[in-house]
Order: C-alpha cells, then structure tokens, then sequence
C-alpha cells in the first residue's frame, strides 16, 4: 500500500513539474512588427501608439543605415528579424529592391489611398511621403530664382545635400527628359548645375557670399538651431512652380522577403496610410504626406501650398543606369 501511495504521489510531482515547464514553454502571444530605418528611431514607436491598440501588435524601431540594413538582411538571411523597412530616400529603397530583399507585395493588398506612380514597378515597396528640393535665397536674389534651371548660370550656389541617396532621385527629373525627339542634353545641363555650385558651405555656415541654398526640405524644416541666424533675411522658394512643379524625394516601405510577421507588414502599411498617421507620421519626418493637397491638423502641411512635379521619382529609378554614365563622365 505505501509503495502504491509513493508512486502515486512522486507521478503527481512529475505531471506538476512537466505542466510547468509546458506553461514556460508556450509561445508569446505578443504580437510585435520590427523594423529597421535610417529615419525613425526608437522613441519614434510612439507615433504608432494607436496601431498597438487597434491591432494588439508592438511596433519595435530599430534606427540603421540604408547599407547596414542591406548588410544585415543579407548576412542573417531567415534568421533575420526584420519585418520591414522605412527609408527615407527613394534611392536607398531601389537598392534593396534591386538586392532581392524585399518580398512582393500582392495588389490587392496595396492600400487604395496610396497613388499608383508611387509604387515601384516591382511592387516591393512605395514611397509614403513627400520631401521636396527646394531653395533658400537671399530677398535680393529673390526675384531671379523661381526654377531649378536659373542655378545653371548667374549666381553661384551651395549645398548641404550629399551622395548619391540625395542627388540621383533629384537628377532623375532632369533626364526623364531624354526622349528620342528630344534636343535636351542632359550631360550639359547637369554639367552646368554643377560648375555653378561653391563647394564645402553647408547651411551651419554663415551665408555670406552664396545667396542660394539648394536643399531637401525636411533639412529646411529640422534646422532649427540655425534658423534664426541663417534663414533669418531669406526666403523659401518652392521651385518650378509655372513650369511643371518641384522636383522631390519620397521616404518608402518596404516588407523584407520571409519577413517573420509579414501579415502584421501589410497590417502597418494600410495603417499609415490612413490620413491622420500619414500626417502625423512625415510631420515627425518634417516632410510633407502622401495626400499633400488635403487639408492637413500641421500648420506647415497646410500653408506651404506648392506644385509638385507630375511624375514621381519611384517611376523615375529607371533612368539610374544612364544617370550613372552621366555622372562618371563627369568625374
């Protein structure tokens, strides 16, 4: 009989034991989305509050560079934990389309608020905000600079714009005009722009002698430290206005290939095209939304009314291999 009760009570120990460890062994039931950007950083997570309560999934943020996340995609291949991606330049986002990292996204799974031309013809990814390239002169220069053109020759100009995730999304609008009656050359074109540029001013300088500043305009609107100094005797010049609109760069995303939770991916891209997170989202970016013409809660999203150029630089990426050609000519 004791042996019976002994037996009995060391199998109640086993099953207890066991039940406790089966208890720790449970899968999380969190939900999480993670994702690597140049752009965003962990406090950042805080503009997305409300998917985390409408959806019970934690967005993580982790802040990166456009290479290191190519690198880091590449290296741990379906270990990685990066669900998906946001850039902040469309060039950046094309080189991880182009690396095969990026898992394509089913059409109807593209949310109807996002404009076709901004898709990429891969449909990997898509620009959800809007960056113009615009100028800062001087009042006395004012008058003269209304076009990107007008920096080809007269004054000379500065820059704090650099590399290529800045200059071949801008340069793209000029050889889109390429066309097989087109007298344009584009080699000449941006051979003056750039003969025309003072090297090594940034708009950290005093503006001195350089009375026009070529720049993106979230790196307008995050200056704020120079503001008062720098931007205090100029004026913000939305660029071809009367002749087809500004040129502009586009922060995208993107859902990385066997991305871990990519149903929460497609869950995170049709949130933030919803238009008070669109809003909320490139106002932390300092750009504009994707729906800029809409009315906006932002005050800069609503009083800076400018022209955008009817093409979108994700249609534009196809024109990179010439623009390459062009500007190792010219090195």
């Amino acid at each position: 009989m004791f042996k019976i009760v002994h037996l009995f009570i060391s199998a109640m120990v086993v099953i207890c034991f066991t039940a406790c460890n089966l208890e720790k062994a449970r899968p999380n039931k969190h939900q999480y989305l993670i994702i690597a950007s140049d752009c965003l950083y962990t406090k950042d997570t805080l503009l997305f509050k409300s998917f985390k309560k409408r959806e019970e999934i934690k967005v993580r943020i982790l802040h990166i560079s456009a290479d290191s996340i190519l690198k880091k995609i590449k290296t741990e291949g379906v270990n990685c934990e990066i669900d998906a991606v946001i850039l902040s330049s469309v060039y950046d986002m094309n080189n991880l389309g182009k690396a095969n990292v990026l898992q394509v996204i089913p059409k109807e799974n593209f949310p109807v608020e996002l404009p076709n031309k901004h898709i990429s013809q891969s449909r990997t990814w898509a620009g959800i905000g809007i960056d113009p390239y615009v100028l800062f002169t001087k009042d006395d220069t004012l008058q003269k600079i209304k076009t990107y053109r007008n920096l080809l020759k007269g004054s000379k100009w500065c820059s704090n714009l650099s590399k290529e995730t800045n200059w071949y999304p801008f340069y793209s609008f000029i050889v889109k005009k390429i066309g097989p009656k087109s007298k344009f050359n584009a080699k000449n074109w941006i051979t003056q722009f750039e003969n025309n540029k003072q090297n090594n001013l940034s708009f950290s300088d005093s503006i001195g002698p350089c009375k026009i500043y070529l720049t993106a305009f979230s790196r307008y609107r995050a200056d704020k430290s120079n503001r008062n100094s720098v931007y205090k005797k100029g004026k913000l010049v939305f660029p071809n206005q009367h002749i087809g609109g500004s040129y502009y760069n586009m922060v995208c995303f993107g859902i990385v290939k066997q991305a871990p939770n990519f149903t929460n991916g497609i869950k995170f891209f049709h949130y933030i095209l919803l238009k008070s997170v669109n809003d909320r989202l490139n106002n932390a970016l300092n750009q504009f939304p994707i729906n800029s013409d809409e009315a906006s809660v932002y005050a800069y999203q609503q009083n800076y009314r400018f022209k955008k150029y009817h093409t979108s630089p994700v249609q534009l990426v196809t024109y990179y291999e010439r623009l390459k050609t062009i500007l190792g000519s010219l090195d």
